[in-house]
C-alpha cells in the first residue's frame, strides 16, 4: 500500500515541525515580518494530539491521559530538512 503526495506532505510538515517549531511570517513580498513568529506548541492528526514540550512531544489521546512521550531527537535527523 503507497500513499500519496497529500499523505507524504502531511508526514513531511509534521516532521518539520517538530525539528522547527517556530514559524516566520513573511509579506506579500517574502520579506520576514520579524514581530510575527508562530510558536508550534500542539500538532493534531485525526483524533491524537502531540504536544511539543522542550525536547520532547506528549502524545495524547482524546481523555488527555498521556500515552507516552517521544524524544523528538530519535523521530528527527540532524540533517536540515
Amino acid at each position: 500500500m503507497g500513499f500519496n503526495k497529500g499523505e507524504w506532505s502531511e508526514l513531511y510538515t509534521f516532521l518539520y515541525l517538530l525539528e522547527k517549531p517556530n514559524l516566520l511570517v513573511v509579506d506579500e513580498n517574502l520579506e520576514v515580518i520579524e514581530e510575527n513568529i508562530f510558536e508550534i506548541l500542539e500538532i493534531v492528526l485525526g483524533k491524537k494530539r502531540y504536544e511539543i514540550v522542550d525536547d520532547k512531544i506528549l502524545k495524547r489521546v482524546k481523555n488527555k491521559k498521556v500515552e507516552d512521550y517521544y524524544e523528538i531527537k530519535n523521530i528527527v535527523t540532524n540533517h536540515p530538512i
